[in-house]
């Protein structure tokens, strides 16, 4: 064999109490990729590639190194004869994934993610991404991820979970967060494709359609959510939060406190909901929040979901409504009224006027305007008929 080849030393190992082949060898991409097809895991402890002790493995990865390596397999020759001999591969089910609650997130992620003071959401959402990115490299090391492993990945998510483009998106933003921010390395935006973001019209409800919503709720309490997450255009978790202080009833509008983005605003409280609060706050007599839930705690978002998903389901409305629905609806129906789009933009909280642009493709007011082909060539039919066949 020639001297030119590189060299791979096989030493055994007591690891974790089980007999073990150490794979031994300076860094080779192409032995690192023959390795990985032998099922070998990575050791920390031992900085080296692994494969239980038996004949068959040893054979293995003989046959796998053959013509491509040297291998130097003394230290399993001499334990040999030490005493110590190969043990047969014990007929038992492969060890199943570490689950994702047993992945120890770093602590300097976390503690990076608390120091920007990154919202509830995007917090639990980040570490919930990482960790499962984590888990899927359990036997890597995390700082050595290069940068083929993580498009792997992200492939792996698309072919076997079928990702959305926003998913992908924000698993890429996960991950970059800890290369980038924790361990302070160069941004490098090159390394990830990002996909382009699937361009999709928001659902909205007709104006008849949120009256026969509400028709449908009895519960005061829940008619009340309901209503203000389509009469000032919030969002689920806005809702939520609100506290008895954020209501002006003298002034007939709402605060939203550090909602997306940290920012406040204002939005608007209508005469109907002012009524329909006041009715509430008397009836349910809410101490912090304005809507808690039996141990006093801020109502949760997935019963906000119920609420409007068996309301929709009363109503025999047949579009997918969510809580979004009725914030979409809300942009939309003052859009249609002919309320400008830069007013809009400021009672719906968003960062830029092309985000609240979207309302334009669902508003029937900027549709309605446009005159379809087909009926100009039709009137123009008629007007020809008039003119041969005058009455």
């Amino acid at each position: 064999m020639p001297n030119s080849l590189p060299i791979i030393k096989l030493v055994p190992v007591l690891h974790r109490d089980e007999w073990r082949i150490l794979i031994h060898f300076e860094y080779h991409s192409g032995l690192i990729r023959q390795v990985k097809k032998l099922s070998a895991k990575w050791s920390q402890t031992h900085k080296s590639w692994h494969l239980p002790y038996s004949r068959k493995q040893l054979n293995l990865i003989h046959h796998a190194f053959d013509q491509v390596a040297q291998i130097d397999q003394t230290a399993i020759v001499f334990q040999e004869k030490s005493g110590v001999k190969t043990v047969p591969v014990q007929s038992k089910s492969p060890p199943k994934k570490a689950p994702v609650k047993d992945i120890q997130i770093p602590e300097s992620y976390v503690k990076t993610l608390l120091h920007r003071r990154f919202s509830n959401s995007t917090y639990k959402t980040y570490t919930s991404l990482f960790k499962r990115f984590m888990t899927f490299y359990k036997d890597e090391v995390l700082d050595e991820i290069t940068k083929d492993q993580i498009v792997d990945y992200l492939l792996h998510l698309i072919k076997t979970k079928n990702i959305s483009t926003s998913t992908q998106n924000q698993v890429i933003n996960a991950i970059k967060f800890y290369y980038e921010k924790v361990l302070n390395r160069e941004n490098q935006k090159y390394w990830i494709n990002r996909p382009q973001r699937e361009f999709k019209l928001p659902v909205v409800l007709s104006e008849e359609e949120v009256m026969q919503l509400m028709a449908a709720i009895p519960n005061v309490k829940h008619l009340t959510i309901v209503a203000l997450l389509y009469s000032a255009g919030l969002r689920r978790g806005e809702v939520i939060h609100l506290k008895k202080g954020d209501i002006d009833m003298h002034r007939k509008q709402i605060k939203v406190v550090e909602s997306k983005g940290k920012k406040d605003r204002m939005t608007v409280l209508s005469e109907f909901m002012a009524e329909l609060l006041t009715k509430y706050v008397k009836e349910y007599k809410p101490t912090y929040w304005l809507f808690e839930s039996p141990d006093k705690k801020a109502y949760s978002p997935s019963s906000v979901a119920t609420i409007i998903k068996r309301a929709s389901i009363k109503a025999k409305i047949t579009k997918p409504v969510t809580p979004h629905v009725l914030r979409h609806s809300f942009a939309t129906h003052l859009m249609d009224q002919g309320i400008e789009t830069r007013y809009i933009q400021t009672l719906l909280g968003h960062s830029s006027l092309e985000t609240t642009a979207i309302y334009t493709h669902v508003s029937t007011r900027s549709i309605e305007k446009i005159k379809s082909p087909l009926d100009n060539i039709l009137d123009g039919l008629k007007e020809k008929e008039k003119k041969i066949n005058p009455q």
